[in-house]
């Protein structure tokens, strides 16, 4: 399965609006996404990847590692959905995957 998730993405120019989904619709999109609706985790990546964009790119100062490495941080949360436990904690555990990418 090819995986395009931030294909065409302009990280830099993005808004950095809040994600518009209540807790609960949040709550289904993860678990679609995990039953494997890509539409769903792209919905996903699109309210988070300017938020997780700039959290690597506070730990790496470099655009170019940044971009890969929130790539790379989307692409494990999609392959590794089936871990998580508890939907209600995407955020955070999408966040701790992107941490430890960053300090690896």
């Amino acid at each position: 399965m090819e995986m395009t998730l931030l294909q065409g993405a302009v990280l830099a120019g993005e808004s950095r609006g809040a994600v518009n989904s209540s807790e609960t619709d949040e709550e289904q999109l993860v678990c679609s996404a995990a039953a494997g609706d890509e539409k769903a985790y792209g919905t996903l990546v699109r309210n988070y990847q300017s938020r997780l964009f700039n959290f690597v790119y506070s730990m790496v100062r470099s655009r170019e590692l940044a971009e890969d490495l929130t790539q790379e941080s989307f692409v494990k949360a999609f392959f590794s959905l089936s871990k998580l436990k508890s939907p209600a904690r995407f955020k955070s555990w999408l966040f701790r995957i992107a941490n430890n990418n960053a300090l690896d």
